[in-house]
């Protein structure tokens, strides 16, 4: 029982710092050493989300005239 209790903690810490490498590789592009890059870029990966954020959309819009005048958006 101890022994699982401790394996399920390391694997807690384990994945809080991969977590947080990749938190902290997304806001100040700093490194945790002995984090593995597969993990650290994976979990970086995941964070995708957060790395970037804006109040207003900037996403390209087309939009075409119909034959009765009224605008509508274009897929």
């Amino acid at each position: 029982m101890v022994f699982k209790k401790a394996l399920l903690q390391v694997i807690i810490v384990c994945y809080l710092t991969v977590t947080l490498s990749a938190f902290l590789y997304t806001m100040l592009r700093v490194r945790i050493p002995g984090v593995p890059a597969s993990l650290h870029f994976f979990s970086y990966g995941m964070m995708a989300p957060y790395q970037g954020y804006r109040t207003h959309n900037e996403e390209l819009r087309a939009e075409g005239m119909r034959d009765d005048g009224v605008w509508e958006d274009i897929d």
